[in-house]
């Protein structure tokens, strides 16, 4: 199983690194891989409960297709809620859900905006499936004001 991971990863960082040589193997022992993805939106739905407009108890829902090195190579479903609002600060807490080629990752953690929208965060990688089961790291995101949101997945399985 993680050599079919460390082949995912490998091709998505030589493709993003331009074509450079990049061998994993399966040792045994836990491997780190960077993955560096394009979340390209597709849905995004944000649900209004509780006081009318921004408040605590609101979700959002939302699902990207990602892709690294311009090629689709899996996809985010996620739901966030907010735990705290004011005019000018809001926290989210967050849960998504990485489909990659062999299985998923889950990343849950928090974000924190002000008016000109949240700074970069990390999410923490809770666990996965398939080729990622045991999985742990994190999710480093650069949020963006269109529907392309730039992530790096930094993984040890």
């Amino acid at each position: 199983m993680r050599t079919l991971l460390a082949t995912v990863a490998a091709t998505a960082v030589a493709t993003t690194l331009g074509g450079a040589g990049l061998a994993l193997a399966d040792t045994g022992a836990a491997t780190s891989s960077v993955i560096p993805v394009v979340a390209h939106s597709k849905v995004d739905k944000r649900i209004d409960l509780g006081r009318k407009g921004f408040s605590v108890g609101d979700q959002e829902t939302s699902s990207a297709t990602l892709t690294s090195s311009g090629k689709a190579i899996g996809r985010l479903d996620g739901v966030c809620a907010a735990t705290f609002a004011t005019r000018s600060k809001a926290h989210e807490l967050c849960s998504q859900t990485l489909a990659l080629p062999g299985g998923e990752i889950v990343a849950v953690g928090t974000i924190v905006s002000t008016p000109h929208g949240p700074a970069p965060f990390d999410w923490a990688i809770t666990g996965g499936t398939g080729n990622y089961a045991g999985a742990t790291g994190f999710v480093h995101v650069i949020p963006a004001n269109g529907p392309k949101i730039h992530m790096t997945i930094h993984v040890t399985y």
